[in-house]
């Protein structure tokens, strides 16, 4: 029997951390901010990792759509760490996301969170653990992926081998326990299958006869949004070097469809904030037919039109 610390001990899967980890006969600490623990700041986090020789950290210091989610989840990953060493606990053991190495993912804000989170970990910990899961059953409507209606429920047409959250918390438990050995690891659940699929068969479940509308992934669209930056860079670049950024504008529209998600959105309002050129008037309008006024410019003023959809 040892003592695992759990952080996030309070959320979803917190709570079958703890439940599993008692189960196999552990001492349990819990980290939360309603235990009085506050990875953000530290306070209380020596006291609760005293006796602990495991962590497991199952934390959400910054949710999935906040604008910038990157700092918050490092500056706690960092605090934990040093406190983890500073009470020689010998393992952390780090929930992440499957995928989350990948380039494009990582275009997404949480993803690059999660991402550089695991580089943290891994460079700081003294025994370190990172579990990629999978999707899980449970979150099968998850926004990020789904958009529900009355009569119908869109689904992003993914590949996933989806893993119940019950069998994610036994592994990071099993994690913490030394048996799957330190550096990335990944689980998943055996059965291969589409997002679009999952979905009906949850739905069924759930006698809910809502169709199921199965739509392009995100990322397609976000191949569409890295070619319009694209040609946005390329306007931009002859608007400096003809001197007249002065009469340039550009109109980002979209009519927001399913494949096209906030994330990617705000990545090319970022990327088009960050291209060196902020003092050009940057219009949004849902539709292109609704940027019909802000293209009545005075004349001799040229307008960069970007259409995501």
């Amino acid at each position: 029997m040892s003592t695992i610390a759990i952080a996030g001990a309070s959320g979803f899967l917190g709570k079958l951390i703890v439940e599993e980890s008692k189960k196999r006969g552990h001492e349990v600490v819990e980290i939360s901010r309603s235990k009085g623990v506050d990875l953000s700041t530290g306070e209380g986090l020596a006291d609760a990792l005293k006796k602990a020789d495991a962590v497991i950290d199952a934390s959400q210091v910054a949710t999935p759509d906040a604008a910038d989610p990157v700092q918050p989840i490092v500056d706690a990953a960092q605090t934990l760490t040093r406190v983890a060493n500073d009470q020689g606990v010998e393992r952390v053991v780090m929930l992440s996301i499957n995928g989350v190495e990948k380039e494009n993912l990582q275009e997404f804000p949480f993803y690059k969170a999660r991402f550089e989170q695991e580089g943290v970990i891994t460079k700081n910990a003294k025994l370190p653990v990172v579990v990629r899961s999978a999707q899980w059953f449970e979150f099968v409507l998850n926004p990020a992926g789904t958009e529900e209606a009355d009569h119908e429920v869109r689904v992003q047409n993914w590949d996933i081998q989806p893993v119940a959250t019950r069998s994610v918390a036994r592994f990071l438990v099993e994690a913490a326990e030394g048996e799957h050995g330190e550096g990335v690891v990944t689980v998943a659940g055996a059965e291969r299958i589409t997002l679009p699929q999952l979905t009906e068969k949850v739905l069924a479940v759930r006698d809910d006869s809502r169709k199921v509308v199965t739509v392009d992934p995100a990322l397609e669209g976000w191949v569409t949004v890295r070619f319009m930056l694209l040609r946005m860079r390329l306007f931009l670049s002859r608007t400096s070097s003809s001197g007249c950024a002065s009469r340039h504008k550009a109109v980002l529209a979209s009519a927001k469809p399913p494949h096209l998600t906030p994330p990617l959105l705000f990545s090319a309002f970022k990327a088009f904030k960050e291209s060196g050129h902020e003092n050009l008037p940057l219009t949004w309008c849902e539709t292109p037919r609704g940027c019909l006024s802000p293209l009545n410019s005075p004349q001799n003023t040229r307008t960069l039109l970007l259409v995501l959809a």
